[in-house]
């Protein structure tokens, strides 16, 4: 979405689960072409196994080679990031604890050979409502299957970072 010279850029990190989150920008247009020089900033707090409260503030470093066009929406963008705390980057950072295995792993002589496991499941029906209560969204899935129960599938998310949209 085109917002005035501005476009929408999703900072995409992983938290301790695997789980991917997203914080999102509106910045101008032209600063797509200078990824690298854009920062962006979380909470550490809020995402669960990463910091307590008393010192939360952590920086997003977008992974050059990662920038993508969102196939959702026009004008948007995606890259994936490290996530630093002050200048050094941040330990319980997953993808650093892969890098650092990989570099270990290289030493050794050996090559890590990571992709993801997929997953799919057979549903009849998936029921998704997001309501508004006065300035609090709320989001209920409901997902309907003969195949098998889905209830332990879908845990409540522990952070207001949500999962990125669309297919990334």
């Amino acid at each position: 979405m085109r917002l005035g010279g501005k476009i929408w850029l999703d900072i995409i990190f992983t938290d301790l689960l695997g789980v991917l989150r997203v914080v999102s920008y509106r910045i101008d247009e032209e600063s797509i072409s200078k990824i690298s020089e854009v920062i962006g900033k979380t909470d550490g707090s809020s995402v669960y196994g990463f910091t307590g409260i008393e010192d939360s503030d952590l920086f997003l470093h977008p992974i050059e080679g990662t920038l993508t066009r969102a196939s959702w929406e026009a004008g948007r963008y995606v890259v994936l990031s490290r996530v630093y705390k002050g200048g050094e980057r941040f330990l319980r950072d997953p993808r650093l604890v892969a890098e650092k295995t990989e570099e270990v792993l290289g030493d050794w002589g050996y090559e890590a050979l990571v992709s993801a496991e997929l997953e799919f499941f057979i549903v009849d029906k998936i029921d998704v409502r997001i309501e508004r209560n006065g300035g609090v969204y709320s989001q209920r899935l409901e997902v309907f299957s003969q195949e098998m129960a889905l209830e332990h599938l879908f845990p409540v998310k522990r952070s207001y970072q949500m999962p990125p949209e669309g297919r990334f």
